[in-house]
């Protein structure tokens, strides 16, 4: 039985993969080209993905070049917000609080939320002046307040209903705010040269978004995608071991940890690569 797709609402799709992951299938729209998995892992397999190891493929890298490198990512994401000091800044998605940290310096006032209770935890201490919520903005955090800007990094393809959450926030942010959104993008380059072996293709990743499938999402809500852009990821090569250890890839991981203790490159050093991922500006239409 075809599954409606979860960008465009067409009927029009069919299973690309079958058990891409134990019991679930990933699926591709024939329209829009959204990509996304059915059945959904049930809630009790994503609260043991989210878990205390969650974020253990950092610590092949330092606390504080992990820091530095996602605040070099995350400025260009800031910056597109065009937000004043002073005014309000929604990060949904805010892991353990580096993109809160850098808006909070900026002389933003911050709100954060997360699926994560343990990123949420890291998130309180490291951003004592920011506000945080452990869950999703269907949860209705934050009562009473309005964001001039919402930042969701690598958090809409995590979300069970994209479009609800999209809705939800949306009725959140002020008239002339803007979305600044960075997902997984499935039509990308990247994408198309790495197949199945595309590094964002992770069991908690429930929907990879095409462009147009994103717009469509957006377009039913009353927004509209005024820019779209590659994301430049700031990594060390130390971090990037991290992941390739925690999501192997067959004949690739084995080479790498091969390499690594006599690999001939400064391996805390951050550098910009692209993974197949885009960064959406929306506006209210």
């Amino acid at each position: 039985m075809s599954q409606s797709c979860p960008a465009c609402c067409s009927r029009a799709t069919r299973s690309v993969r079958a058990e891409v992951w134990h019991g679930i299938d990933l699926y591709r729209c024939t329209g829009c080209r959204t990509e996304f998995v059915h059945p959904q892992p049930s809630d009790e397999r994503l609260t043991e993905i989210y878990g205390p190891s969650y974020y253990e493929p950092w610590h092949q890298e330092s606390a504080e070049n992990v820091r530095r490198s996602k605040e070099l990512t995350f400025a260009p994401i800031l910056a597109a917000a065009e937000l004043a000091p002073g005014q309000r800044l929604l990060d949904v998605g805010c892991a353990t609080g580096q993109f809160a940290g850098l808006a909070a310096r900026n002389g933003l006032k911050v709100f954060g939320v997360d699926l994560n209770p343990d990123a949420i935890d890291t998130a309180r201490r490291a951003v004592p002046d920011a506000s945080f919520h452990a869950g999703t903005m269907a949860d209705h955090p934050f009562p009473g307040e309005e964001f001039d800007a919402v930042a969701m990094v690598d958090f809409i393809e995590h979300v069970r209903s994209p479009e609800h959450e999209l809705a939800t926030i949306g009725e959140r942010l002020a008239a002339d705010g803007k979305f600044v959104i960075s997902t997984p993008r499935v039509d990308s380059g990247v994408r198309r040269v790495t197949g199945k072996y595309w590094p964002q293709y992770r069991e908690e990743h429930l929907t990879y978004f095409s462009e147009s499938g994103l717009q469509a999402v957006l377009q039913r809500i009353g927004f509209t995608i005024s820019s779209v852009a590659p994301t430049k990821k700031m990594l060390t090569p130390a971090y990037l071991y991290g992941q390739a250890l925690a999501y192997p890839i067959p004949a690739v991981t084995p080479l790498v940890k091969l390499a690594w203790p006599v690999l001939p490159v400064p391996k805390h050093r951050p550098f910009g690569l692209r993974l197949g991922e885009m960064t959406v500006v929306a506006t209210r239409r």
